[in-house]
């Protein structure tokens, strides 16, 4: 594994193996990824503190009127409605990837089902990365949102959701795009610890 693999997966625990040895759809020939990025898996926990509510609900049905086929029917319901919202769940965070390489930055979105959004910007046309973390559980857990703004553009033509150490990949990002882009890029940083948590 080389030095850079090993930093990166120092810093993102989510980079899985060696980058040299992952590619993606469209990769060109000399191009290289520099970062691998999947979203911070508590954004998932609206929907595991909603599953553990409904287990609870299921097993008080049980308590209080036993086994029986009435008491079955709310478990059959829990089982089948739990297991579909935790599937598209975990699917959506599973086919949703940020990607950094040498030449630009990439994101893909999954949204639903037949639902996928893929933006990219080059790295010399980017002009402005600012992160955002916002609410109490992105500030201790240390993630937030990675926005990238391009040459001419008044909003974010990339953004990198609720990604793990939103800083460092801020300045990944930065870095890239000065070594690789040869241009001077801005830096900001946007933090709010009281604010309410994004939807």
């Amino acid at each position: 594994m080389s030095r850079k693999d090993k930093e990166a997966k120092q810093l993102f625990p989510i980079v899985e193996g060696n980058l040299s040895d992952y590619g993606f759809q469209g990769q060109k020939a000399q191009e290289e990824i520099l970062l691998h990025l999947q979203q911070h898996p508590m954004t998932m926990y609206k929907l595991g503190l909603a599953l553990v509510g409904a287990a609870l609900l299921v097993v008080a049905t049980f308590a209080l009127s036993g086994a029986s086929i009435y008491s079955s029917i709310p478990l059959g319901i829990y089982a089948v409605v739990g297991g579909y919202y935790a599937f598209r769940a975990w699917y959506l965070w599973h086919g949703s990837h940020y990607i950094l390489t040498t030449e630009r930055v990439i994101s893909v979105d999954q949204k639903g089902f037949f639902h996928r959004m893929v933006s990219e910007a080059p790295l010399d046309k980017i002009q402005n990365v600012s992160y955002e973390v916002e609410g109490p559980y992105q500030t201790f857990l240390d993630y937030g949102i990675v926005r990238i703004l391009t040459a001419g553009q008044k909003d974010a033509d990339v953004e990198f959701r609720f990604v793990h150490h939103p800083y460092d990949v801020q300045q990944e990002i930065t870095d890239a795009a000065h070594t690789y882009g040869n241009v001077i890029v801005e830096a900001d940083e946007l933090e709010s610890k009281n604010k309410k948590i994004i939807q």
